[in-house]
């Protein structure tokens, strides 16, 4: 399946990287800020895209295994979603050096449409064969689109959980959110790239927990390890900004409590490995550990906004 290039799934991504150019264009336009940029960013962000989501991929693969179903496989999709996404980022910001215009700006505007390319590499996966989907699922009262998706095997008709689908909504959902919290706020009160960030890494947390295919360093899915360090680094750059605490421990506590979501989450990835836990508990104690992690975004990010307007956090 990966020996040859899959023509629909690279169609999709180009049509889908147009796409989101075009409609980053029209909202520069709305904002004042250069069309040129976006048209400059498509064939940077494409080449460097596609080159970083390779590198990353090689990264995280040494020392390491690709795991479906549990055993170690050596033919994986050869992509990372964050290198992907880290190339189109610096695309953009290259760019806007080019056009001398700052970076960082264009990156914000730039993030609900990062997350509608996500939600468009995430669906078109449903070209890939098995890539993206979760376990067997055997009940037949779920066995309907877009819990399940079906493959066509042995002659017949076999289900799995639609992982994939389930991503591309929730990068769909985040992009939503973001183009209604940019238009309340405005793009340089609405924080969008880094809040977009860290709830895609939040629902990579999950996900990566459900797909069958994955990259493994034992028990631990490398996907996993590194959206919880994006998660860390991102509150951490929140608390560095609070700086009117009463005392270290007050700044710095969404970053420590954050880390303790992180630790629990290893500890959630071991107990899913271990047949003698009851997997639906597990994975509930995931989503509020997850939902538990957002909460503390939430308010280290509002405490920077209180301070900013000068009121109280």
């Amino acid at each position: 399946m990966f020996g040859s290039i899959n023509w629909l799934y690279v169609g999709i991504l180009a049509g889908g990287a147009v796409l989101c150019t075009a409609l980053y264009a029209l909202y520069l336009k709305k904002y004042g800020k250069k069309t040129a940029i976006a048209w400059a960013a498509l064939p940077m962000g494409a080449v460097l895209g596609v080159a970083l989501s390779k590198l990353v991929y090689l990264i995280m693969t040494q020392a390491t295994y690709l795991s479906v179903h549990g055993f170690p496989v050596s033919s994986p999709a050869p992509w990372s979603v964050f290198g992907g996404l880290l190339g189109v980022y610096l695309g953009i910001w290259l760019a806007g050096m080019l056009l001398k215009e700052k970076g960082n700006m264009y990156l914000e505007l730039f993030a609900p449409f990062g997350m509608l390319l996500i939600a468009v590499m995430r669906a078109a996966e449903f070209s890939l064969d098995q890539v993206g989907l979760g376990e067997l699922v055997q009940n037949e009262a779920l066995q309907f689109f877009p819990v399940c998706w079906s493959v066509s095997m042995w002659g017949r008709s076999v289900w799995y959980m639609a992982v994939f689908v389930w991503e591309a909504a929730w990068a769909l959902l985040l992009f939503v959110f973001c183009l209604i919290r940019q238009g309340k706020r405005g793009p340089s009160r609405a924080n969008g790239l880094s809040m977009t960030l860290f709830y895609f890494c939040l629902g990579q947390m999950l996900f990566e927990s459900l797909r069958v295919e994955c990259i493994r360093l034992g028990f631990l899915r490398l996907e996993q390890l590194l959206s919880a360090v994006v998660c860390f680094a991102l509150v951490c750059v929140l608390c560095k900004q609070y700086q009117n605490a009463r005392n270290v421990f007050v700044r710095w506590l969404p970053a420590l409590l954050t880390l303790c979501g992180i630790g629990a989450m290893v500890g959630w990835m071991f107990a899913l490995d271990e047949p003698s836990y009851t997997r639906w508990v597990v994975y509930a104690l995931i989503i509020l550990t997850l939902a538990g992690m957002g909460a503390v975004y939430v308010w280290a990010e509002k405490r920077v906004l209180n301070k900013a307007e000068g009121g109280r956090a």
